[in-house]
């Protein structure tokens, strides 16, 4: 399984990672982080939730571990390649402890890229976990390998292109870098994240890609869930979701994973 370690292992370490931070990638105060962490999972604009590890996230884990080969289309999907992990290239969009992130790697990814909207959780979760996963493998991944990445959605496309320019990979002759696999868990919670991180996802998915999300079917209190997700689908008509798995445990939050793919009229 994947191990998570939230401590500072691995910043004295040479950068074999590549930082890029956008004006809207927040670095806080240490006591600010302890107060936001101690008062509140998430505040919008300000923290994100990156220090909790939510259980979307390990939902997400569980499904793929079982996804050896990659990830399978839907039925309607079926004539096209699945995503393989092989050589793909990855990215989890609001990262945060990044575990499912990190797995694909085991499952045979070798560009991963790690996206959150506050550089604390990068600095202080996330790349500690990947060192602490990778182990003594960590220094044989380049900078354009795993890629850390603080900055909001809107500014993601514009930080991910500027990366591909200093780097070779197997989309850098588009107008911005896609990936065969997008993952998320736990960012629809409101209709303006879930619109947010639904546009994005289309900007960076490539034409034969997969993004898998694991969410809760509904967010109370705040709006969000899988239902605004579908509408967001069904509005723009060039793609297709479906239910992959379904968590339903009478003690916890109805959850679900969803899975989303251009239909087949986009892809070429």
């Amino acid at each position: 399984g994947v191990d998570e370690r939230a401590d500072g292992a691995g910043e004295g370490r040479g950068r074999q990672w590549r930082e890029r931070e956008a004006d809207s990638g927040l670095t806080l105060p240490p006591s600010a982080i302890a107060e936001v962490v101690s008062s509140s999972d998430l505040i919008p604009g300000v923290y994100e939730g990156g220090f909790k590890i939510w259980e979307g996230s390990v939902d997400l884990c569980r499904y793929l571990a079982h996804q050896q080969d990659g990830v399978p289309l839907a039925p309607e999907e079926e004539k096209r390649n699945k995503c393989k992990w092989k050589d793909a290239r990855v990215l989890e969009l609001g990262c945060g402890h990044a575990l499912p992130a990190i797995l694909t790697i085991f499952l045979g990814a070798t560009t991963v890229h790690f996206q959150d909207y506050n550089m604390d959780v990068l600095m202080n979760v996330t790349v500690p976990n990947v060192v602490l996963n990778l182990g003594s493998d960590f220094g044989a991944f380049s900078s354009k390998d795993l890629l850390f990445i603080a900055s909001s959605w809107r500014d993601l496309d514009r930080l991910v292109t500027e990366q591909a320019k200093h780097a070779s990979c197997d989309s850098c002759g588009e107008s911005i870098p896609t990936y065969d696999c997008i993952l998320a868990a736990e960012v629809l919670y409101n209709d303006q994240s879930a619109k947010e991180w639904y546009n994005v996802m289309r900007r960076l998915l490539s034409p034969t890609g997969v993004a898998v999300v694991a969410t809760k079917d509904y967010y109370f209190g705040v709006g969000g869930g899988r239902h605004v997700l579908e509408q967001l689908v069904a509005k723009s008509g060039d793609m297709h979701v479906s239910e992959v798995h379904h968590v339903n445990d009478g003690s916890s939050n109805v959850r679900s994973i969803l899975m989303l793919s251009w239909l087949s009229s986009r892809a070429h």
